[in-house]
């Protein structure tokens, strides 16, 4: 830069360098001096990391003012409507960063997960459909998709799917749904190895210590089943379904005053939906 200080190619080079290594302040002092869409895409960047939405916004909208197809920048809108939780809105500025540019999974993930937040199946399944043929190799994508087939019913494909998640990348999550698929089809012994191998890879992983103790209560074995529902009801206190299984065990080893009280609980959450 002290070479040629006109250069604009440098000092772009130079605001990124900023931004990478975390300095932002002066990150913003570079691109503030350049109107061009990727200074302004990175000005956004900056006061998204920041929480900063509403700038963030201004950035973005400035940026794809200068350059309409720029897909980053329409993603980057989508991210922030997401985290509002203004779901139609995140979607319609996923779908433009999708139409522009179809070289990126987490352009899929995102638009698709937020049907599948929502519990709509049926829209989620085709984005994800289509992401796993361009990205196969991608673990967490054959994930997302054996979620959708589960909650779509279609219980062999989403064993499929999630097998081949497994074989990609073993992890807590896939694990556990694995397990819970198994244990839709009352495949029991098999379900209960891989929730226990869930639950040894991540010992804070709720899912499948709630699955894992309805599983064993399932069973009758109650004494097995109330130390790992125990350890849900801790890790998420306020779920209703942990403390209803959690009267049912202590019903069956006789333990009325513990009963009661999680069968209290039980009711004063499920009230609370």
């Amino acid at each position: 830069r002290e070479i040629q200080p006109n250069s604009n190619d440098i000092l772009y080079k130079l605001g990124i360098a900023l931004y990478q290594t975390k300095k932002n302040d002066e990150a913003t002092q570079i691109f503030s001096q350049m109107n061009s869409a990727e200074a302004f895409y990175y000005l956004g960047l900056i006061a998204f990391d920041q929480s900063n939405y509403e700038s963030a916004i201004q950035f973005f909208n400035n940026s794809l003012s200068l350059k309409p197809n720029f897909a980053d920048a329409n993603f980057m809108l989508g991210e922030i409507f997401a985290k509002q939780k203004r779901f139609s809105e995140a979607i319609r500025f996923y779908e433009k960063a999708l139409a522009q540019d179809k070289t990126k999974d987490v352009y899929f993930v995102r638009l698709g997960g937020i049907y599948l937040i929502q519990s709509q199946f049926n829209q989620a399944l085709p984005f994800f459909k289509e992401a796993v043929e361009l990205f196969p190799k991608i673990a967490e994508i054959r994930y997302f998709l054996a979620i959708i087939q589960r909650g779509l019913g279609n219980y062999d494909s989403a064993l499929d799917e999630v097998k081949k998640s497994l074989i990609l990348k073993e992890t807590a999550d896939s694990n556990a749904l694995l397990g819970a698929i198994l244990f839709d089809r009352n495949n029991f012994l098999e379900a209960e190895k891989h929730l226990r191998k869930a639950t040894s890879l991540n010992p804070n992983h709720f899912n499948s210590h709630y699955d894992l103790g309805r599983l064993l209560v399932k069973q009758q074995k109650f004494a097995q089943s109330l130390p790992i529902l125990q350890k849900a009801s801790l890790l998420m206190p306020n779920n209703a379904d942990v403390h209803y299984q959690l009267f049912l065990t202590y019903s069956r080893l006789k333990r009325k005053a513990d009963a009661d009280n999680a069968l209290k609980i039980f009711k004063q959450l499920s009230e609370q939906k």
